[in-house]
């Protein structure tokens, strides 16, 4: 199954040939308490609130990193770059990056068994072509027994990882819990 998300544009997209996004969906019914969320962003210095969508979403910033948290503890971590093509490290780090803030923010959620990796650039279909090995041998190395399954539109590129039926099922947990991955 594919994952894809109409999401907002994050602001660096403009000013960058690449942006990156990991997206982990929220296995919960439940709703997170985005007061709180606030509080634990100020905590964590590096991050400036940018916009909160009512009791729905909130949108946080570093300086080269946007996320979009909801109500449902979702999260869309997106980081832009300079360039066309990444390597598997740089997905690594955005990954490792991602599971910190997660954990950060004491997100008490449960998430889906999939991540979403989305594309935006000028021609998402040629960038998308340019990084399909890092993000094969990403998925590879982080991620063993599961496949990559991959959809284009005009907007962006989307590839999404999604465990095979012989994996461990894959959980990130929050809430103080080792991030698993």
């Amino acid at each position: 199954m594919i994952r894809g998300t109409k999401r907002k544009k994050v602001n660096t997209m403009s000013n960058n040939k690449l942006t990156m996004g990991l997206n982990f969906y929220s296995k919960d019914e439940k709703r997170i308490d985005l007061g709180r969320i606030c509080e634990e962003i100020e905590k964590v210095e590096k991050w400036k609130i940018q916009h909160i969508f009512g009791n729905l979403e909130i949108q946080v910033s570093s300086q080269v990193d946007e996320v979009i948290i909801e109500n449902q503890g979702s999260v869309f971590f997106y980081r832009a770059f300079e360039k066309e093509h990444i390597s598997p490290e740089e997905l690594k780090s955005m990954w490792n990056d991602a599971l910190k803030l997660i954990n950060e923010l004491k997100l008490d959620v449960i998430y889906e068994n999939e991540i979403g990796i989305s594309i935006h650039a000028e021609n998402p279909k040629e960038t998308y072509e340019r990084n399909k090995r890092p993000i094969e041998e990403f998925s590879q190395n982080l991620l063993r027994n599961f496949s990559l399954s991959v959809r284009s539109d005009k907007a962006s590129a989307l590839a999404t990882i999604i465990p095979v039926p012989e994996a461990v099922p894959f959980k990130v947990l929050g809430g103080g819990n080792k991030v698993l991955g």
